[in-house]
């Protein structure tokens, strides 16, 4: 996989990159976080997306954590165990498929270590994307600013309320 956009320099100068480890490019603040604390994890371009929708959120999203993956293999793993001590939601981020990607790379890891987080991904669906320009195909899978921001909203808001299941006999 190719990156098809640049990931400038939207924060700090970076710390020197050790294979197969993350970077948290923000730290969220535990009193802010709320009953669900966020933590997204992006892999590549929407690094800047993510940073972006969390500026446009301001004090909204004051306790979500940033996480800048660096690597999708290895994985860093031992991060991820670290930070679900803290937080209850995983938010993924990739601007390629989602089947057998990154967030799936995150799922495996989070039934590897039996770790207690809800997972949201967000990249390109199992579907035939329409020639456009990046940015527009980017808005189309949510993948701009105004959907990861609306992405994080939704999951600070909390799920949605689940239809009980019940079991005719």
């Amino acid at each position: 996989r190719y990156p098809k956009d640049e990931v400038p320099e939207c924060f700090a100068p970076p710390a020197p990159i050790a294979l197969g480890k993350a970077e948290v490019i923000r730290a969220g603040d535990p009193s802010q976080a709320g009953e669900r604390p966020l933590m997204i994890w992006a892999y590549g371009a929407p690094v800047r997306t993510a940073w972006l929708a969390l500026q446009g959120l301001g004090a909204e999203a004051a306790g979500v954590t940033l996480v800048n993956a660096r690597f999708a293999k290895p994985f860093d793993a031992a991060l991820l165990a670290k930070l679900a001590a803290t937080h209850r939601q995983v938010l993924t981020l990739e601007d390629h498929a989602l089947q057998a990607g990154f967030g799936a790379v995150v799922a495996e890891a989070i039934t590897d270590a039996d770790l207690d987080l809800r997972l949201t991904r967000v990249g390109v669906r199992d579907e035939l994307v329409a020639h456009a320009s990046r940015d527009q195909q980017l808005a189309a899978q949510g993948l701009d600013v105004a959907g990861v921001t609306a992405s994080i909203r939704r999951l600070l808001q909390g799920p949605a309320k689940a239809i009980p299941f019940t079991r005719s006999a």
